[in-house]
């Protein structure tokens, strides 16, 4: 682990979705005070709002690599190729080790309870929300990074 797969694993523990856990253990690295990033990410958890789609530890991860290296001009077409591209190096790193990329996946497919509402067969949330602060640590916080505000 690392002081910010630390500082991640801390924060889910403490109630926050995946993507806020994510999200919040890089904000001082992204530019960000931990109150807004918390609420940048907030409705990413539970594969977006609790739908199962993509993973909200890697939707953080997204928002991360938005901020550090998003485009903002329409036409930069680089800037949109390589927040493309490291994002999918931090998806490779993580599918390596968990195979899929959606919340209801990764919780295996869910049961249903006498009301309907689903039933994850396992929680592995704690060990995804670390994978992915390990692999953005990685990937876009290793060597020579493109700081905050920076174009």
């Amino acid at each position: 682990m690392s002081e910010r797969s630390d500082r991640a694993v801390e924060l889910f523990k403490d109630g926050f979705n995946c993507s806020q856990a994510v999200v919040g253990a890089f904000a001082k690295d992204i530019g960000l005070d931990e109150k807004t990033a918390l609420k940048i990410s907030a409705g990413f958890g539970g594969g977006v709002a609790r739908t199962g789609e993509i993973c909200g530890a890697l939707s953080g991860a997204a928002i991360i690599a938005g901020v550090l290296y998003g485009a903002t001009d329409g036409r930069d077409a680089e800037s949109k190729a390589h927040t493309y591209e490291e994002l999918q190096r931090v998806i490779n790193i993580f599918k390596e080790k968990n195979t899929f990329v959606t919340c209801r996946e990764l919780k295996n497919p869910p049961e249903k309870s006498e009301d309907g509402a689903p039933v994850y067969n396992r929680r592995p949330c704690v060990s995804l929300v670390e994978d992915v602060a390990l692999a953005v640590e990685k990937v876009m916080f290793e060597g020579e990074v493109k700081k905050y505000g920076e174009d």
